[in-house]
C-alpha cells in the first residue's frame, strides 16, 4: 500500500481524511469427530477511507488499492447526505507501532496443532465423550491508520485459540480459550472433561434459586445488553436503558465496572484505538453509580465532551467497544460457598430484548451445586430475568477470566427458572 499517494487525492478533496488498513492472516486447523478435515492458511484484508467535508462525513470500504479513486469519490458522494457536525475536532497527531506479537504462537508448526487436537480426541473418547468438530488457529492482525493531518499509527498483535465441542449423554456443550501467547490444551481438555461428568444429560429443574453464571456465559450476557447500554452514540439514539442515569445507582453498590485498554495480556489491550485516540482506563461504574459512557469521535462530537478511545472499525464504518471491559466487587462468594444451580450454557440470547434487559434463555447444560461441588446436572429448563435488575443484585464468585471483551469471574445472583 503507498498510503502517501491516497492521502494526496484525500487531502485535495476533503477537509480531513483518514485510511485505514486491517490484514488478517490466519491459519486454523479443523477436525471432525477424530479426523483431521483441514488445515487452512486465509489472509481477509480491506481499506477504509473516512473524509469530512463541511463539517459531513463519508465512509467506503474497499478491497484493492487499485479501487481507491472509486471509493474517494464514492465517501464524497456519501458526506452531502450524512448528518452535519458542528466543527468537528480531532486527536493529535502522533506516530507509533504497537506491537504484541508472541513468536511461539506464530510459529507453531501444523504438525503440533494436529497432534494436541488429536491427543485431545483421543483422551477424551477414552472416557466415553465424544469430540463432535474442534480446531486451533493462530493468527497475526497488522493495522494501519494514516490522516491527513500526519498521523501514522500500526497495530500489530498474534492470537492462538482453540476450542471444542463435544457430545456426552444425549448433551452437547463446547469449550474455548484465546490468548495472544501459545498455550497446549491441557487446561482444555480438562475443563471438557469437567463439563461431561457433571453438566451434561440432565434434568429439568424449576423454581427461584441462587444461580451461577460462569464468565464464558456472562460474557454473552453482557455482550448483548451491557455493551450496547454504555455506548454514548445508543444513548444519543434513545437505545440505552442508561439515558439519564449517570451520576445515577444502576447496580449493586459493590459493583465497579471499568474499561482497561492497559490490562497486561489483555485481548484487546491498545495505547491507541483506530481512530488515533489515546485509550485511558474508563470508569462506567464506580460504587454502583453510572460514571460515564464510552465515545468514539462522531459521538463526542455529538456531545460535546471528549472522545475516550473506544472507536472499533469494521468494513462497515466506526462503532463504538470497549476493550478490556473489568467487573470487580467488593461482595465475592467462594466457590466452595455456593449451593445453587450452576448453567454453563444458553441458548436465545439473540433473541432477547436487549434495549430493556429482558430475557428468556434456555438452559442446554449445567448442574445442581451444593458447597461448591456439582451433585446432579441440569438442562431443559428456561432462566428469566431482567438483565439490568440482575446487576442491582449480582454478586462475584471465582477467579477472574477474560471471554471476549468481558474480564471477571462468575455471577451468582438468585433468579428464577421454569
Amino acid at each position: 500500500m503507498d498510503p502517501d499517494k491516497i492521502l494526496q487525492k484525500l487531502e485535495k478533496k476533503a477537509d480531513y481524511s483518514e485510511l485505514f488498513y486491517s490484514e488478517d492472516q490466519v491459519f486454523k486447523v479443523k477436525t471432525v469427530k477424530d479426523k483431521v478435515e483441514f488445515a487452512q492458511s486465509n489472509t481477509n484484508s480491506y481499506y477504509q477511507i473516512r473524509i469530512i467535508k463541511a463539517g459531513k462525513i463519508g465512509v467506503c470500504s474497499f478491497r484493492e488499492e487499485k479501487d481507491a479513486d472509486k471509493a474517494i469519490n464514492t465517501a464524497l458522494k456519501i458526506s452531502k447526505y450524512s448528518k452535519e457536525y458542528d466543527s468537528p475536532s480531532f486527536p493529535a497527531p502522533v506516530s507509533s507501532k504497537e506491537q504484541r506479537v508472541n513468536k511461539k504462537a506464530l510459529e507453531t508448526p501444523q504438525e503440533e496443532m494436529e497432534s494436541q487436537l488429536l491427543n485431545v480426541i483421543d483422551s477424551l473418547k477414552k472416557k466415553s465423550v465424544t469430540v463432535t468438530q474442534a480446531g486451533v488457529t493462530k493468527s497475526l492482525e497488522k493495522s494501519e491508520l494514516y490522516t491527513t493531518e500526519g498521523a501514522e499509527i500500526e497495530w500489530d498483535e498474534s492470537f492462538y485459540s482453540a476450542y471444542a465441542d463435544i457430545s456426552y449423554k444425549g448433551t452437547e456443550t463446547w469449550e474455548e480459550k484465546t490468548s495472544i501467547k501459545y498455550f497446549d490444551l491441557l487446561d482444555l481438555e480438562n475443563k471438557l472433561e469437567w463439563l461431561a461428568q457433571n453438566t451434561c444429560g440432565g434434568k429439568r429443574v424449576s423454581g427461584e434459586t441462587t444461580v451461577l453464571l460462569p464468565p464464558e456465559t456472562v460474557s454473552e450476557l453482557v455482550d448483548a445488553f451491557f455493551t450496547p447500554a454504555i455506548s454514548h452514540y445508543n444513548v444519543l439514539l434513545n437505545k440505552s436503558v442508561f439515558k439519564s442515569k449517570r451520576k445515577k445507582q444502576v447496580s449493586s453498590e459493590n459493583l465497579t465496572v471499568y474499561d482497561d485498554p492497559g490490562l497486561q495480556e489483555g485481548l484487546f489491550t491498545r495505547e491507541h484505538d483506530p481512530e488515533g485516540v489515546k485509550c485511558t482506563k474508563k470508569h462506567i461504574i464506580q460504587s454502583g453509580m453510572l460514571q460515564d459512557f464510552i465515545r468514539d469521535l462522531k459521538s463526542s462530537w455529538l456531545t460535546k465532551e471528549n472522545p475516550t478511545g473506544h472507536a472499533y472499525r469494521t468494513t462497515i464504518g466506526v462503532n463504538e467497544s470497549p476493550t478490556n471491559l473489568t467487573f470487580d466487587s467488593k461482595n465475592m462468594i467462594e466457590e466452595q460457598d455456593f449451593s445453587g444451580v450452576f448453567i454453563r450454557d444458553v441458548l436465545g440470547v439473540h433473541t432477547c430484548n436487549h434495549l430493556t434487559g429482558d430475557f428468556s434463555l434456555e438452559v442446554s447444560s449445567g448442574a445442581v451445586m451444593k458447597k461448591g461441588e456439582p451433585t446432579s446436572p441440569v438442562r431443559n429448563c428456561v432462566l428469566v430475568g431482567n438483565f439490568f435488575e440482575l446487576l442491582k443484585n449480582m454478586s462475584l464468585s471465582g477467579q477472574p477470566e477474560q471471554r471476549d471483551h468481558y474480564v471477571g469471574p462468575g455471577w451468582v445472583f438468585k433468579g428464577k427458572i421454569i
